[in-house]
C-alpha cells in the first residue's frame, strides 16, 4: 500500500510538467514620449531551455491600454536573409536575449493596416520598440523584457495532491504483527 501511495504521488508531481502548451506573462519597461512606455502582456507557448516557440492567443496593453485583436493579434518573426517578417513564426525568451518577435493587430507582412505593434530583435539590433496610434516606445536593451511562466491551476492542483500522498505514504505505519509461539 505504501508503495502504492508513493507511486501515485509521485505520477501526480510529474504530471503537471506534461502540458506543451504553457501560459506566460511579459512585460518590458521602454523610455517613451509620451507615456509611461510599460509594456505588459500575456501569451502562450512551448518552453524549452530559456526559448519559448509556438507562441499564440497574444495580450498586448501599453500603459494599461489594450491593443486591438488582443487575443488573435499576428505574430512574426524577423528573417536576416531577406529582410522579411515571416508570420507565425515568432520566439521569445524568458530574458530576453533570444527574442525575435513582431505582435500587431495587422499583418505587417502584406501591409495591412495596424494601429499598434510590439517587437524585439534581441539577436539583430537589440533594440525593443512599441507604436501606436497615440505614442512611440524606444529601449536600446533587451534587459527591460522579461517573461515568466505563470502556473495554471490545474499544476497547482495536481502539485499538491501529489505532495499529500507522498506525504500519506511516508506517514503510513507498517502493522506490526504478534506471533505466539
Amino acid at each position: 500500500m505504501r508503495k502504492a501511495l508513493l507511486g501515485a504521488g509521485v505520477a501526480l508531481l510529474l504530471s503537471g510538467t506534461a502540458h506543451a502548451q504553457q501560459h506566460f506573462k511579459f512585460s518590458a519597461h521602454l523610455t517613451s514620449t509620451p507615456g509611461s512606455g510599460v509594456v505588459t502582456g500575456t501569451f502562450d507557448g512551448t518552453l524549452n531551455g530559456n526559448l519559448i516557440t509556438n507562441l499564440s492567443n497574444i495580450y498586448v496593453f501599453v500603459d494599461g491600454a489594450a491593443f486591438n485583436s488582443n487575443g488573435a493579434l499576428y505574430n512574426f518573426a524577423f528573417n536576416l536573409s531577406d529582410t522579411s517578417w515571416t508570420g507565425n513564426a515568432a520566439v521569445a525568451s524568458l530574458d530576453g536575449t533570444q527574442n525575435n518577435f513582431l505582435f500587431s493587430d495587422g499583418d505587417v507582412a502584406n501591409y495591412q493596416p495596424y494601429t499598434g505593434y510590439f517587437y524585439s530583435l534581441s539577436n539583430y539590433v537589440d533594440i525593443a520598440i512599441m507604436q501606436s496610434t497615440s505614442a512611440n516606445f524606444f529601449a536600446n536593451s533587451p534587459s527591460s523584457f522579461r517573461a515568466e511562466l505563470v502556473p495554471e491551476p490545474a499544476s497547482w492542483t495536481l502539485m499538491i495532491g501529489g505532495f499529500g500522498l507522498v506525504g500519506a505514504a511516508l506517514r503510513q505505519r507498517r502493522s506490526m504483527r504478534v506471533r505466539f509461539a
